[in-house]
């Protein structure tokens, strides 16, 4: 037998050693076996091999790293147990004999092929079992799945996440696309298209854009509504394709903005100054009173129950270098206040600003 195919012949429960018999063919002395031949013999006259593929073929993905398999693709890792299923699962003549095991042979990683050893049995008369061992190779073939092939298609999508800011600069997109990059969330994204106000994110999949959606609420304070679009339905099956749109929304209020809260959130708030500074954007928003430095916290949805704007940003801002600060004591409060005796940076040589001694 060729493929290092060794046939022996399983004894008979009950058989005691050194029962011996001659060979009913070439007349030498064997043990005593139902079919009453020596190993030879039966090599020569039985091969329950036969029918067995010795090359079978199998479809793989690069893109995704999944192999073919009826009703599908499954990722597998090389030489597991799973992806040892599906192999012989492919196996042509494998169901005629009794599989007793199976093991993979080493081959070359960029071969595009892979052996397994297997054994197996078959009685070829009552109460004679023969057993073979035979090494069957596959041929790995790159074969693209559907799902890789409407990515491929550049503006093929199931689901798509909308990240909008209604400001005059893109600040906040340039810090979310940092966190993004620090945190690799976009790495399910299909493709990213930039919009006029913000991000377009899509995805192959629902709950790739939900993920993605779940990062944003951890990061930034913000709002979103969910839209489905039917795009085909069979009426037999019942089944349909959809797409899905979340339409995310960031406060339009960000770090070092000017804001007049309005009387019901800075009641809510500690009673808090209304004109105060917003000194962090996070998942929450936090505001600072420039007067007794007292910072509070609003939460999301408590600012889209009564939404407000910034009166002024950064760009606003103007440079001043502090050049003495007397303590003073606060009136009717507890505490110790300051006065601080500052000129403009600007007016440091010749309109220049200077950061020396700056505050």
């Amino acid at each position: 037998y060729e493929s290092g195919l060794r046939p022996s012949v399983m004894e008979l429960e009950g058989d005691e050693l050194g029962n011996f018999v001659l060979c009913c063919i070439c007349g030498e002395s064997t043990n005593a076996n139902p079919t009453n031949m020596c190993c030879d013999c039966l090599r020569s006259r039985v091969d329950i091999t036969e029918g067995i593929a010795r090359q079978v073929g199998q479809s793989h993905c690069r893109g995704c790293d999944r192999y073919e398999r009826s009703g599908g693709w499954v990722a597998c890792e090389t030489e597991s147990k799973e992806l040892l299923a599906i192999l012989l699962k492919r196996v042509r003549g494998l169901d005629k004999v009794h599989l007793v095991d199976a093991s993979f042979v080493w081959t070359e990683a960029r071969s595009k092929r892979v052996r397994v050893k297997l054994t197996v049995q078959q009685e070829i008369v009552t109460d004679a079992v023969l057993q073979a061992t035979l090494v069957v190779e596959f041929v790995i073939s790159n074969k693209q799945c559907d799902k890789c092939a409407r990515v491929e298609a550049k503006d093929y999508w199931v689901s798509v996440v909308q990240v909008r800011q209604k400001v005059q600069h893109k600040r906040t997109m340039f810090w979310l696309e940092q966190l993004i990059l620090k945190h690799n969330a976009h790495a399910e994204s299909t493709s990213i298209s930039e919009m006029r106000d913000g991000l377009d994110f899509f995805h192959g999949e629902k709950n790739h854009s939900e993920k993605l959606l779940s990062f944003l609420q951890t990061v930034a304070p913000l709002k979103y509504k969910t839209a489905r679009q039917m795009i085909t339905n069979d009426t037999q099956t019942g089944q349909s394709r959809n797409k899905f749109t979340f339409s995310v929304e960031i406060v339009p209020v960000c770090k070092d903005d000017l804001v007049c809260l309005p009387l019901d959130h800075a009641r809510h708030m500690s009673n808090i100054h209304p004109l105060v500074l917003c000194s962090k954007v996070g998942a929450n928003l936090h505001f600072m009173d420039p007067r007794t430095l007292q910072v509070v916290e609003m939460l999301p949805y408590a600012y889209w129950k009564k939404p407000f704007s910034s009166l002024c940003n950064r760009a606003n801002l103007k440079e001043f270098v502090v050049l003495d600060v007397t303590p003073v004591a606060r009136r009717g409060r507890g505490g110790q206040g300051a006065e601080l005796a500052s000129v403009a940076a600007s007016s440091f040589n010749g309109g220049s600003k200077s950061r020396v001694g700056a505050r």
